[in-house]
C-alpha cells in the first residue's frame, strides 16, 4: 500500500512530460493509437490534445505509451 503524501514514480513521471508539452503515442488495448500533449491526467485517466481536438483515455485502457 502507497503511504499518504508520496507521489507514485509513474506521475512525477508523467507530471514531467506534462510539463514539458511532451508528444506521447498511447497504444491502446483496441490497438488504435493516439497521438499528442498530456494536458491533465488523474486516477483514472489522461487527458490529451491531438490534432483533431482533445480526447479523455482511460488508464485501463492503455498498453503502453512511448515519448517523441
Amino acid at each position: 500500500m502507497e503511504k499518504i503524501g508520496l507521489v507514485p514514480y509513474s506521475d512525477t513521471q508523467m507530471i514531467r512530460l506534462r510539463d514539458d508539452k511532451k508528444i506521447l503515442t498511447f497504444t491502446l488495448i483496441n490497438g488504435h493509437n493516439v497521438v499528442g500533449q498530456v494536458l491533465w491526467f488523474d486516477s483514472s485517466s489522461y487527458h490529451v490534445s491531438t490534432d483533431q481536438g482533445e480526447l479523455t483515455v482511460l488508464k485501463h485502457a492503455v498498453l503502453h505509451y512511448k515519448v517523441h
